[in-house]
C-alpha cells in the first residue's frame, strides 16, 4: 500500500491511497469547498477506480517526457502511474497539491543560455537536469525550465518545446 495527501489551496482534503490495484482517494477534510474536482464533491465514501482519477492523472507526463522519465527512474522508483504521481508529487503546483517528503533541488539557468546555447542539444540538456519538475501533459516534447537573471519577465518558469 502507498499512499499521497492531497491538498487543495493548501489545506489539508484527502489521502490517495494505491492498494491492491485500486487508487482510493478518500477525503479527511468535510469542508465542502475542499474538493479535490467538480466530479468528486466532499462526501465520506471514497472514489475508488481501477485507474487513477482523472483529476490526479492529469499531472503525469505523457510522450516523450514520460519515456525519459521511466529510462532514468525505473531501477530506482516503481514507474506505474502511483510511482510516477509520487516522482512527479513535489513539482506539481496549482489548486491540487500533494505533501511530499522529497527536497526541491534548487537547479536553474539563466535565459542567455536558452537564447544563445552553446550546446546544440540544449533540449537534451534541459530535459535531463528538470524532467522531474516538468509536471506537463501532452505529447509535444517540452520541459519547464528555472531560469534566473530575467529583467523584463517576472515568470518562474519556463515552457520549452522542440519543434
Amino acid at each position: 500500500m502507498s499512499s499521497l495527501h492531497v491538498d487543495v489551496e493548501k489545506k489539508r482534503s484527502g489521502i490517495l491511497t494505491y492498494e491492491n490495484g485500486e487508487y482510493i482517494y478518500n477525503y479527511t477534510s468535510q469542508d465542502s469547498s475542499n474538493y479535490v474536482s467538480l466530479t468528486m464533491p466532499v462526501r465520506q465514501k471514497g472514489y475508488i477506480h481501477s485507474k487513477l482519477h482523472p483529476i490526479f492523472e492529469m499531472h503525469l507526463p505523457e510522450g516523450y517526457l514520460l519515456s525519459i522519465v521511466k529510462k532514468h527512474f525505473a531501477k530506482l522508483h516503481k514507474t506505474d502511474d502511483f510511482g510516477l504521481l509520487k516522482l512527479m508529487s513535489a513539482s506539481i503546483k496549482g489548486r491540487v497539491t500533494f505533501q511530499t517528503h522529497e527536497k526541491k533541488e534548487k537547479d536553474f539557468l539563466f535565459l542567455d543560455d536558452l537564447l544563445s546555447p552553446k550546446n546544440e542539444n540544449l533540449f537534451d540538456e534541459l530535459v535531463s537536469r528538470f524532467a522531474l519538475t516538468s509536471s506537463l501533459s501532452g505529447v509535444q516534447p517540452k520541459v519547464v525550465a528555472k531560469v534566473e537573471d530575467k529583467a523584463t519577465l517576472k515568470l518562474e518558469d519556463y515552457s520549452v518545446l522542440i519543434y
